[in-house]
């Protein structure tokens, strides 16, 4: 039987934590945003591993957020383009999933990549960093295949 694998989604609002979601569930793009509620956890199978990913709604910062992350195998924190913007928001998203959930492995999605972007939050944190288009269907398992290979 294939093992499961908690992989927590975070982010902040209106990044498109869901979008990214909906398009690893082979699920139609939608355009307009509506903020999540909560924590919504999707199963799907990738190659030899079975994945519960969790998508956290970036409201979710009390008791929800805490037993959320708890026990992740993995983490995803997605943004977009805006890299300026997000710099410190990432670092300190990468410290509180440290802090929470130990020394797991983390990546960055950059979420609303039509094109390539260039990739400064790389060299920043150090973590692995991938692309996502929903609107386009790209790029859509790169993150996921990575833990698959760890």
């Amino acid at each position: 039987m294939p093992a499961e694998k908690k992989v927590i989604v975070l982010g902040d609002s209106a990044v498109g934590k869901t979008e990214y979601v909906k398009s690893l569930l082979g699920l139609e793009f939608t355009p307009t945003h509506t903020p999540s509620v909560g924590v919504q956890v999707h199963q799907i199978k990738r190659r030899r591993i079975n994945f519960a990913i969790w998508d956290i709604a970036s409201g979710s910062r009390s008791g929800i957020f805490d037993g959320a992350i708890i026990r992740a195998d993995y983490a995803i924190i997605v943004c977009d383009t805006n890299q300026d913007f997000y710099s410190k928001y990432v670092k300190n998203m990468i410290c509180e999933i440290k802090e929470k959930c130990g020394n797991i492995p983390i990546c960055i999605v950059y979420s609303k990549c039509e094109d390539e972007p260039e990739n400064k939050l790389y060299r920043d944190f150090g973590v692995p960093t991938f692309r996502h288009s929903s609107k386009n269907k790209l790029y859509v398992f790169d993150a996921i295949d990575y833990f698959n290979s760890i």
